[in-house]
């Protein structure tokens, strides 16, 4: 538009030449030629002009953008304020210039400057009408200047509301009473919600009523400061299901008193992330099986239990529970029955407990059943006996009827022991006197225990290498007819030689045994 009004000047008006620039906000505060027309005014390029009040800045083009008026130079010849400019003006014949500022948003934008060849030239008609052209030259660039910042904050209106809809993050727009304003797709495809179903409600819809007020009472207090919260909520969706949003809310419109009026909401679905910790989390706290607290977990509450019965003087009972004869019934019904077994013993455990002990999974068929809150010396022994009785009745597994027996050790704190290991080790250590012959029986734990088990270990030990050894040999005890005083039969029994120690005891072994389940391959 520009080098169109410097050419209708040149062309309709009959001037010599005309140029316009714009006045650059740099320290030398250049003014840039941007157009121009007239025969070989590239000339004009080539000049330094500036709006300072310097030499370079105090020709007409200068003085116009300085002072927002008019400014002229008659006599190009003569005038030393023109001084930079007059060689290269008068080689072209250029001996008046007229300067007209150009207003854009009540400041000086740039200049309009016209040369012509007489210094009379610009009489006062003249100058009316160049002042009216300096005047709409000036309101059609800042229509055009309007224009495009009006098509450049529409594009990216465009580009942001494009962004917002095709984001996975769900966006949220509420004003200062937290009515919604906008939502997205993602909004809509997480929440179930659609557009309309939700302008002009607040965000409350989505409340599970599961988080307490305190967190809403937060987030207002934060907000309201003027501060960004930042927070995990677990909401509902349209179909009653829940979904946990990582969400972030911001103040991001102020009205003229500097109160806010809008917030943006930005969030994320972490239901997977948190549905993959929490699984995670069990498992790393619980049988996978059975699902009950593994031995990690039950360490964990009982040092709990411990600390606070050193200040509450109430006692804590461990009582370790294994089934009897599982190694068999595992191997007569196969292992899925025997998983079968295990998980039928928790959910029995279960229902026979107080409402607030722990039972949790060792190992293997081994059990905890963790008791706290002991005020009488009896409670332990109850339990324990109800928890017997419990398997009186026989579990159903795949169509069959197992009885499985328990037998257990139990150890009380304080006098069974000070720590979580102690009690857990000491109960264990009551429990192989309680699978003794007899079994399905409970053993309290006391401290000879200790010593048998110390002198049964190696024992143990051995016996497991005794059969691929050979070191088993069987005695014939004959069976003698009274009557006829003659041999009718015999029976074999099984004898152990170890080498160090010789022929053992079949009460030394034989229970053993069947204890560790050795007793099917050495039969």
């Amino acid at each position: 538009m520009l080098d169109e009004i410097c050419h209708l000047a040149v062309k309709d008006g009959g001037y010599l030449m005309a140029w316009a620039g714009y006045a650059q906000d740099d320290a030398e505060k250049h003014v840039t030629p941007v157009a121009s027309a007239g025969e070989g005014t590239g000339w004009v390029r080539d000049l330094r002009f500036s709006w300072a009040d310097d030499e370079w800045g105090r020709g007409p083009a200068g003085t116009a953008i300085r002072t927002g008026r008019i400014a002229i130079e008659r006599d190009v010849e003569h005038s030393e304020s023109f001084a930079p400019w007059r060689e290269a003006a008068l080689k072209r014949g250029v001996h008046a210039v007229l300067a007209l500022p150009l207003h854009v948003e009540n400041r000086v934008l740039g200049v309009l400057a016209i040369g012509a060849h007489a210094p009379t030239i610009f009489a006062d008609h003249e100058l009316k009408l160049l002042e009216e052209l300096a005047a709409d030259l000036s309101f059609g660039i800042e229509t055009l200047r309007a224009r495009a910042a009006r098509q450049e904050a529409e594009a990216r209106a465009r580009l942001l509301s494009s962004a917002m809809e095709q984001t996975a993050d769900l966006v949220t727009i509420a004003d200062r009473d937290g009515a919604i304003q906008y939502v997205n797709a993602a909004f809509e495809r997480v929440t179930g919600y659609a557009f309309g179903e939700v302008v002009g409600r607040t965000s409350s819809m989505l409340k599970s009523g599961i988080q307490s007020p305190e967190v809403y009472e937060n987030m207002w207090r934060t907000l309201e400061s003027g501060q960004a919260f930042h927070g995990t909520f677990i909401n509902r969706r349209k179909d009653g299901s829940l979904y946990y949003e990582q969400r972030t809310i911001s103040p991001i419109i102020r009205d003229e008193h500097g109160e806010i009026t809008y917030f943006l909401s930005t969030g994320k679905d972490i239901t997977n992330e948190i549905v993959v910790e929490n699984r995670l989390r069990q498992l790393s706290l619980h049988d996978p099986l059975t699902e009950l607290p593994n031995r990690g977990h039950l360490r964990d509450r009982l040092e709990q239990l411990l600390e606070g019965a050193e200040s509450g003087g109430a006692g804590v009972a461990v009582l370790v529970l294994n089934l009897d004869r599982f190694k068999i019934i595992n191997h007569s019904l196969g292992h899925d029955s025997g998983d079968a077994l295990l998980q039928a013993t928790a959910h029995r455990l279960l229902g026979l407990v107080r409402p607030a002990d722990m039972v949790a999974r060792l190992e293997a068929d081994n059990f905890v059943v963790l008791m706290d809150d002991i005020h009488a010396a009896d409670t332990v022994s109850k339990l324990a006996d109800k928890l017997i009785s419990g398997f009186d009745e026989p579990v159903v597994i795949g169509g069959e009827e197992v009885f499985a027996a328990v037998s257990m050790g139990a150890s009380v704190w304080p006098g069974d022991g000070r720590s979580a290991a102690e009690l857990l080790q000491n109960a264990e250590v009551a429990l192989n006197r309680a699978k003794q012959p007899g079994r399905t029986r409970c053993e309290f734990y006391e401290p000879a225990m200790n010593a048998q088990a110390a002198k049964r270990l190696p024992i143990e030990t051995s016996l497991r290498r005794a059969l691929e050894r050979h070191e088993f040999v069987l005695h014939y005890q004959p069976k003698v007819d009274l009557k006829t005083e003659r041999m009718a039969g015999a029976e074999a029994l099984l004898r152990w030689q170890h080498p160090e120690r010789g022929l053992a005891s079949p009460e030394e072994f034989i229970p053993l045994l069947e204890e560790t389940g050795l007793i099917v391959p050495v039969g």
